[in-house]
C-alpha cells in the first residue's frame, strides 16, 4: 500500500496528495477500488473531517489530531489517581529528575511549562492531584528536609490551640481550606460535588467555652490583692478600662491578620511576629518576639512561685507545723520535675493534663468563692473596705494588665474556628470576655470584702487552716500550675530555638541534645528568677504586667493596625500614648516599691 503524502520540513504539516483518478486508485490498491462510504454518520462527519486530507495509511494520524483538538483540558484531575507519582512513571528515563524539577520550581513559585519530550510522564504525575500540589506549597531545600519540614508542620503548628490542626487525610487545615488546592479544574461528569465538612469549631457556644478556659486561670487569684492595692473603686474601674482596651486590641489583631492574608495571599493565618514584620519590618518582628519571650518567661517564673508557696504551705499544714520547707528548697525540688516536662516537644501530649488543670482551677475558685460568701453572711466583724488607695494604686494597674494579657492566644483560636463561624468570632470574643470580666469582678470583690486589708497576694493563704479544705485547695492549684508550666514554656523555647539553631533535632543527634541542654538551662534560669522574685511577688506581677503585657495588649496592636489596615489613626494614637504612660508609670512604681511592701508568704 502506498503511503502517498508529502512532508514539508519547513511547515511541519501534512499536505494532501494530488488528486488521482479511479483507475489510478485501483492500481494503487492492487486492482481493487477502495470502499469509501458515500456519507459519514452525522456524529462522525464533523469529527473526521481530517480524513479528507489523509490516505488510508495515515488515517490514525488524522483521527488523533482531530481528537486532540476537540478535548478541552481533558487531563484535569477528577479525584482518581494517586496522590504521589507512581513508581512506573518515576522509573521512566528522566522521571525522577522531572519530578524533582517540578517540586523545586513549585517551591520557588515559578510556573512549570510543559515541553515536548521523548518520554512524557503520566498526566497525574505532571499535573499532580490537589493533595500533591498542597504538599508542594511547603518550603523545602532538599528531599530529606521536605519530609522533616512537613512533619514539623504537623507536630508544632498551632500546638497551643485546643483543636487539632491536622485534617483527617493528613493535610494541614490551612492548606486544605484553600479552594485553589482542593477543587478540581473541571467538575466530574455525573457526580455531585461533595459537601464540605466542618473544619474546626462550628458552634459559638464551644468557641465561648474555649475563650473562657483560656482567660480564666490562676491569675484571677491576684485580683483581690489588686483591689486592696488600688481600692475597690479605682481598681474596679482600672480593671474595666484594661479589659476594654485589651478587647479592642484583640479585635484589631484579627482585622490585621485578615488584611495580611489578603495582601500576601497567604494560605495560613499569620503569627503575631508576622504581623509585626509586615508593619515595622524586621525590627517589628524582633520587638514582638522579644516581648512574647519575656512575658512568657515571667509567667513561668510566677507559676513556679505560686506552686512553691502553695506546696510549702500544704506540707506545713499536713505536718502540723513540724515541717515547713522554704520556698527556695521547694523550687529546687520542682526543677527536677519541670525539666523533663520542658523536654516534651509535642503539646498534644498535654491535652489531658491541661483539661485536668482547668478542672482544678475551676474547683478551687468555686471553693474560695463559697467560703467568701459563707463568711460574709455569717455574723462576724469585718473591717471596712477602702474605696481609693492612691499610694499603691499603680501596682493594681500592672496586675490588671497581667490578668488580661492573652493576645497571643487570639490567632490560634481564630485559626481553629470554622470559616462559617469566623465572621462572628470578634462578637463572641467580646461578649465572652465581658462575661469573664463580670466573674472576675465578682470574685475579687467578694474575697476582698471578706479579708479587706489582710488580703494577701496569694489569696489561698487567707483561708482558715481548720479542716481539709485549705490543704485540698492548695494541692489543686499547685497541680494546676505544674501541669500548665509546659504550655507557658512552649512559646519561649520555640522562638529562641528558631533563632539559635538552624537545623532540626530530627536531622542531627547533636542538635537534639544541644536543644535538650538549652531547655534544661532555660528551666533553671526560670527557677533562679522565681527564687529572686518570690519575696516580692506583688511588685513582680505588677512589673510583668506593665513592662511586658502592656506593649503586647495595647501598643503593638494599635501600631500594626495603623500600618496594615489604616483608619482610626487618632484612636490608635491615643491608645498608644495611654499604653506607654501605663508602662512607664507602673514600671517606675513597681521598682520604687521593691522591698518596701511586706508580702505574706
Amino acid at each position: 500500500v502506498r503511503t502517498d503524502f508529502c512532508l514539508d520540513p519547513s511547515a511541519h504539516t501534512l499536505t494532501p496528495p494530488p488528486q488521482s483518478s479511479a483507475a489510478e486508485l485501483a492500481l494503487d490498491y492492487g486492482g481493487m477500488e477502495p470502499r469509501v462510504p458515500a456519507t459519514l454518520p452525522e456524529t462522525e462527519e464533523a469529527s473526521y473531517e481530517s480524513l479528507l486530507e489523509h490516505g488510508d495509511a495515515t488515517r490514525d494520524i488524522g483521527v488523533s489530531l482531530q481528537k486532540s483538538k476537540s478535548k478541552r483540558r481533558s487531563l484535569s484531575w477528577h479525584g482518581s489517581g494517586t496522590d504521589e507519582p507512581t513508581m512506573s512513571s518515576i522509573a521512566q528515563p528522566g522521571g525522577f529528575r522531572r519530578h524533582h524539577v517540578l517540586l523545586e520550581q513549585d517551591a520557588e513559585g515559578s510556573a512549570v511549562e510543559a515541553r515536548p519530550s521523548t518520554c512524557q510522564a503520566s498526566p497525574t504525575t505532571v499535573r499532580g492531584s490537589p493533595k500533591l500540589t498542597a504538599w508542594r506549597y511547603a518550603e523545602r531545600t532538599s528531599f530529606v528536609q521536605q519530609l522533616l519540614l512537613l512533619q514539623r508542620a504537623y507536630d508544632e503548628a498551632l500546638e497551643l490551640s485546643m483543636v487539632d490542626s491536622i485534617d483527617a487525610e493528613g493535610i494541614p487545615l490551612g492548606l486544605a481550606q484553600d479552594p485553589r488546592l482542593i477543587a478540581a479544574l473541571l467538575p466530574s461528569p455525573g457526580r455531585e460535588p461533595p459537601t464540605q465538612r466542618p473544619r474546626g469549631i462550628t458552634k459559638w457556644q464551644h468557641l465561648a467555652l474555649m475563650i473562657s478556659k483560656s482567660f480564666i486561670s490562676t491569675a484571677i487569684l491576684f485580683l483581690p490583692r489588686c483591689f486592696a492595692n488600688g481600692g475597690l473603686l479605682l481598681a474596679g474601674l482600672s480593671l474595666l478600662v484594661v479589659c476594654a482596651v485589651s478587647i479592642l486590641g484583640m479585635r484589631m489583631t484579627v482585622d490585621c491578620a485578615s488584611r495580611f492574608a489578603e495582601l500576601k495571599g497567604a494560605v495560613h493565618m499569620p503569627s503575631y511576629g508576622d504581623l509585626g514584620e509586615a508593619a515595622l519590618g524586621r525590627t517589628g518582628r524582633t520587638l514582638v518576639n522579644a516581648s512574647v519571650v519575656l512575658s512568657q518567661l515571667c509567667f513561668c517564673a510566677t507559676t513556679c512561685i505560686f506552686a512553691a508557696v502553695n506546696l510549702s504551705q500544704a506540707v506545713a499544714l499536713a505536718s502540723g507545723g513540724k515541717l515547713s520547707p522554704s520556698v527556695d528548697l521547694v523550687l529546687a525540688l520542682l526543677s527536677g520535675l519541670l525539666v523533663p516536662l520542658a523536654l516534651v516537644r509535642h503539646m498534644r501530649y498535654f491535652a489531658v493534663t491541661n483539661l485536668l488543670a482547668n478542672t482544678c482551677v475551676l474547683t478551687g475558685l468555686l471553693m474560695i468563692l463559697g467560703f467568701a460568701f459563707w463568711r460574709l453572711l455569717s455574723p462576724q466583724v469585718i473591717q471596712p473596705m477602702r474605696w481609693i488607695n492612691a499610694r499603691t494604686y499603680p501596682l493594681s494597674l500592672g496586675t490588671a494588665a497581667y490578668t488580661f494579657e492573652g493576645i497571643g492566644m487570639v490567632m490560634p483560636m481564630y485559626t481553629a474556628t470554622d470559616p462559617s463561624l469566623q465572621p462572628r468570632f470578634k462578637a463572641v470574643l467580646t461578649w465572652t470576655l465581658l462575661g469573664v470580666l463580670a466573674f472576675e469582678v465578682l470574685f475579687a470583690t467578694c474575697v476582698y470584702a471578706c479579708f479587706t486589708a489582710d488580703t494577701q497576694m496569694i489569696v489561698l493563704l487567707n483561708l482558715p487552716s481548720a479542716g481539709l479544705g485549705k490543704g485540698l485547695v492548695l494541692l489543686l492549684f499547685s497541680l494546676a500550675q505544674l501541669l500548665t508550666f509546659p504550655l507557658f514554656m512552649f512559646p519561649v523555647t520555640s522562638l529562641l530555638e528558631a533563632g539559635l539553631f538552624r537545623h532540626s533535632g530530627k536531622e542531627s543527634v547533636v542538635v537534639k541534645h544541644a536543644k535538650n541542654v538549652f531547655r534544661s538551662l532555660l528551666v533553671l534560669l526560670t527557677m533562679l528568677l522565681a527564687a529572686y522574685c518570690a519575696p516580692e511577688l506583688d511588685n513582680f506581677v505588677a512589673l510583668v504586667g506593665a513592662l511586658c503585657c502592656s506593649p503586647l495588649s495595647i501598643i503593638f496592636p494599635c501600631v500594626i493596625h495603623s500600618k496594615l489596615v489604616g483608619g482610626q489613626h487618632a484612636l490608635n494614637a491615643i491608645l498608644v500614648m495611654a499604653g506607654v504612660a501605663l508602662m512607664a508609670f507602673s514600671t517606675r512604681m513597681a521598682l520604687a516599691s521593691w522591698g518596701t511592701i511586706a508580702q505574706g508568704q
